[in-house]
């Protein structure tokens, strides 16, 4: 719990003024470490770091209910996608031009592939050729 959440925001800010315990620009703690803007920036920085990181993440994709979800995907050249098994049977993940073949898949086994080159990658299940979804690689 908050020790000040029953102050209002206007007596806070008088407390501060009152004690010189602001961190503006001018505060006494700012002239004391002039660094302190240059790590504010840096942590910033990370910060946005880490959010592309994490949208940088594998691609992924479901089999769930004798379907891959999503169906279909667009991925950039050099971009890992993994496949997982959420049924209880075991299922296969093929390319139509044979450029990767997965092992029978049993619950939760994953299937991972890089996808090197642009074009537009089919893929089906060899147990269940109903299966079928594709892979867009782009730039």
């Amino acid at each position: 719990m908050n020790m000040y959440a029953n102050q209002s925001t206007a007596s806070r800010v008088g407390w501060a003024s009152a004690h010189d315990c602001s961190f503006g620009a001018k505060s006494r703690w700012a002239k004391a470490h002039p660094t302190g803007s240059l790590i504010g920036l840096l942590v910033f920085m990370l910060a946005m770091l880490s959010d592309i990181a994490g949208a940088m993440e594998t691609p992924s994709i479901g089999i769930t209910k004798f379907a891959f979800a999503p169906k279909e995907i667009t991925v950039a050249p050099g971009t890992k996608v993994t496949w997982t098994n959420h049924d209880e049977t075991p299922h296969t993940i093929s390319a139509a031009d044979k450029s990767f073949l997965s092992k029978a898949m049993d619950t939760d086994d994953r299937f991972e592939y890089t996808f090197s080159t642009e074009g537009d990658f089919a893929y089906f299940c060899t147990l269940h050729p109903f299966m079928t979804g594709i892979v867009h690689v782009r730039k």
